[in-house]
């Protein structure tokens, strides 16, 4: 099984019968609401990379009168959108949509592209949640902590958008990063470009309990981490796909309690596939493949099966040493 979640059946989407929204009803059972706008604004590809890159940016800075009864829709036309150093401060109620997670593309060569604050916007905090839909959203920075999408005390869905990080061997890049926020990701692919390093993480989790992250048909590939836990937070990870060069998933958390994961059909693959770093973490759900090995904690209470994804099979897990062959 190459590309688990490109291979389920039963992806589906539900319209709802009245006026004021939409619904993606996704193979676990839950949902993502999508919602009618009161204006749409498009933004033009037909200039050069930066020149289009200048225009995304005036488009989003002339939006004013968002409101949770005036919702905006920033649509952007298929091609490429550079930003420079610059990055893209989102509005609360206004949504950002390209023509495609392969055509529509917007790059900052700066510490983000694209940054999701209570601190621009209090009502992410409260009433709002961030939208970006059908577009690569990508990060050439070699700085430490550099990423594509940075959340911060926000509610956010990213549904069809493909994060790609391109930087130095050194750079502690993170595709998206989830900070004190609720975020969730569907139908996405977060794949590092860049040279290989350890410091690399696919999706990095930090925060207090009140931190939650959501993965729906997701395909990570990280040259390092693929998904980073530092928070004791609430993480459910659905039809996932993680590729790393050292660990698939890390939960280095040293209180108590520690973090909760909780996944459904998914694969991890790595030098390592799972590490604990201190802590107490939880585990419950099953669909797992992959190897477990590089356990420093916590081994009996955490990942206790394995899904063979092949015979159908799910195998007791009794030592570090235990594995499900790809």
């Amino acid at each position: 099984m190459r590309h688990v979640f490109r291979n389920i059946v039963g992806f589906c989407v539900v319209l709802s019968a009245g006026p004021a929204s939409s619904q993606l009803i996704f193979p676990d059972g839950s949902s993502m609401d999508t919602t009618v706008y009161s204006r749409i604004v498009v933004v033009k590809a037909d200039a050069t990379d930066t020149a289009n890159g200048t225009a995304l940016l005036s488009a989003l800075s002339d939006i004013t009168d968002a409101a949770v009864d005036n919702r905006y829709l920033l649509q952007l036309e298929a091609g490429n959108y550079d930003l420079g150093v610059s990055y893209i401060n989102m509005k609360a109620f206004v949504d950002l949509q390209g023509a495609g997670m392969n055509s529509t593309t917007i790059t900052s060569s700066g510490w983000k592209t694209v940054r999701i604050s209570s601190s621009v916007s209090p009502e992410f905090a409260s009433t709002a949640r961030a939208g970006i839909r059908n577009l690569e959203v990508s990060n050439t920075s070699s700085s430490d902590y550099c990423n594509c999408v940075l959340t911060q005390d926000v509610g956010a869905d990213l549904y069809r958008v493909l994060l790609s990080t391109n930087g130095g061997i050194l750079a502690a890049r993170e595709g998206i990063t989830v900070n004190y926020s609720d975020v969730s990701l569907n139908n996405c692919s977060i794949i590092d470009k860049g040279e290989a390093g350890p410091s690399s993480r696919g999706i990095a989790v930090y925060g207090d309990e009140t931190t939650k992250l959501t993965t729906n048909l997701v395909y990570i590939n990280s040259t390092g981490v693929g998904i980073l836990i530092m928070t004791p937070s609430s993480t459910k990870i659905r039809f996932t796909e993680v590729h790393a060069g050292s660990y698939a998933l890390v939960m280095a958390y040293a209180g108590d309690p520690g973090p909760s994961v909780d996944t459904f059909h998914s694969y991890f693959h790595g030098d390592s596939a799972f590490h604990v770093l201190g802590g107490s973490s939880s585990h419950s759900g099953t669909g797992f493949h992959g190897t477990r090995t590089g356990f420093t904690d916590g081994v009996d209470a955490f990942f206790s099966h394995c899904y063979d994804f092949t015979t159908g099979v799910t195998i007791p897990i009794t030592d570090t040493s235990a594995s499900v062959a790809p």
